[in-house]
């Protein structure tokens, strides 16, 4: 599993990041792994010499890797 991320200078002080992340997961659920897909981004701007405003955003969907649960709740969403 794996991911990517990128960096990009915006001006003097103020920049955006965002990527992407693809994981296996350990759950406590019979023996059941889960996968997920994280999305993030962080925009830093630099407002006035002294003052600087971020903004933090995170998605992350998750889903269960075997057909255990026949279709019953095998994925999750959660914005952070």
């Amino acid at each position: 599993m794996g991911g990517c991320a990128f960096d990009v200078d915006l001006q003097s002080g103020s920049y955006l990041s965002f990527g992407v992340v693809h994981t296996l997961n350990q759950t406590d659920v019979a023996a059941q792994n889960q996968e997920s897909t994280s999305v993030f981004a962080t925009l830093n701007h630099r407002i006035t010499p002294k003052l600087t405003g971020s903004f933090h955003g995170l998605f992350q969907y998750s889903a269960y890797d075997s057909d255990y649960y026949d279709g019953r709740l095998t994925c999750s969403t959660s914005w952070i």
